[in-house]
């Protein structure tokens, strides 16, 4: 179940203020033959960003693995049965720049996980009589998260967009995108779920800028959690065979901006009365049901047909 506004918006839990704060003085003050950090090898000036070999000007190819790894990222591949990862670093575009995460299994390179992510500067839409200024956000172009060991499997089929199925990790990333915009001063990360799978993937963080599609989002995790499954849904979404009872017409799933709230002015943006009272009102205009006789068909590997 999807935690509520007042959840979403609490300070971050304090293991990782204190894992952040620690990496950061590991860094200066302490020496490893594995790891000979500087400060230097993890951050740098915002201001070279462009042009620069550091992901989004800051962060190199080293620092990422160290990062990842004091956050428990390495950890949980070896867990789930992936050999030492590889991450590769691209910032020949200076506006978006780009990470990919894979691993040698024979004489085969198979991609876990890629980050395409760029800064921008968004105009932030007013509540009531309330205007924002506008919000500096990292924006997350292309993101994805996979085990190319692992199968589908009667409890977890293959949802729309898939190709394998998922790493199980996003608290952890979740974690790190947090971190990463506070260490680089944004207000938030932003995204666009496609599917309505990943809009709920995804809603375990972030919020959509727009109350209303925040409600609805509220709306289909309470009747996934009563009446059907996460892949009935998405996928009777995906097929144009998810009804709303409320105006007896196919429910049509609109992708919109989401946002991981870290600046006071983001949290107060999605704290305000107006926000909330906007969510509550529009959670209640939907209650959906799939079309009597519609079931995916899956084949023996559970990937759909």
């Amino acid at each position: 179940m999807l935690p509520d506004i007042n959840t979403l918006l609490k300070p971050r839990p304090k293991k990782y203020r204190n894992l952040v704060k620690h990496i950061q003085h590991d860094l200066i003050f302490q020496e490893s033959e594995s790891f000979s950090l500087t400060q230097d090898d993890l951050f740098n000036d915002l201001t070279t960003s462009r042009g620069t070999s550091r992901f989004m000007g800051v962060f190199s190819t080293r620092g990422i693995e160290f990062t990842l790894r004091k956050f428990g990222y390495f950890d949980h591949l070896k867990h789930v049965g992936l050999p030492e990862p590889i991450i590769t670093l691209d910032t020949s575009d200076p506006y978006k720049h780009r990470v990919q995460i894979s691993h040698r299994i024979g004489e085969k390179l198979l991609l876990s996980g890629e980050l395409v992510m760029r800064r921008s500067t968004f105009k932030s839409p007013p509540l009531g009589n309330k205007k924002y200024p506008p919000a500096d956000l990292l924006v997350i172009e292309w993101f994805l998260l996979q085990n190319p060991l692992k199968k589908f499997a009667r409890r977890r089929p293959q949802l729309p967009g898939q190709d394998y199925p998922g790493l199980g990790i996003s608290s952890i990333i979740f974690e790190v995108f947090y971190w990463t915009a506070k260490r680089l001063r944004a207000d938030g990360v932003v995204l666009v779920p496609n599917y309505l799978h990943t809009g709920l993937f995804y809603g375990r963080r972030f919020m959509f800028i727009n109350p209303n599609k925040q409600g609805t989002l509220f709306a289909i995790d309470k009747i996934k959690n009563i009446k059907y499954s996460l892949n009935q849904l998405s996928w009777a979404c995906a097929e144009g065979q998810l009804i709303n009872r409320k105006t007896d017409s196919v429910f049509i799933w609109k992708p919109a901006p989401m946002i991981l709230p870290v600046s006071r002015l983001a949290r107060e943006y999605f704290g305000s009365d107006i926000y909330v009272n906007k969510t509550k009102a529009s959670q209640k205009k939907l209650d959906l049901k799939i079309n009597r006789g519609y079931k995916k068909q899956f084949d023996a590997n559970w990937e759909a047909i």
